[in-house]
């Protein structure tokens, strides 16, 4: 899980060169406003929009370049 979102973000990913096709990565991440979430380097999908006080969570495939989400994020709380 990453920290509580207080302002907008951008997670850049450094991907190591022995990660295989096929790998998983899940993301957890808890806003307290109307934070956007921008993926960056190694990632390849849409920004999110926070709801205040809320969680949300995506997951996400690496087709052997980049990672990819699996459907979309989901609100769990």
């Amino acid at each position: 899980m990453l920290p509580t979102l207080t302002g907008n973000a951008t997670l850049d990913l450094t991907l190591s060169p022995n990660l295989k096709a096929g790998a998983t990565l899940y993301l957890k991440i808890k806003t307290t406003g109307t934070e956007t979430f921008t993926f960056g380097t190694g990632i390849d999908a849409p920004v999110v929009t926070g709801v205040a006080g809320k969680t949300w969570t995506q997951g996400f495939w690496y087709d052997g370049t980049v990672f990819l989400p699996i459907g979309t994020k989901t609100q769990i709380d």
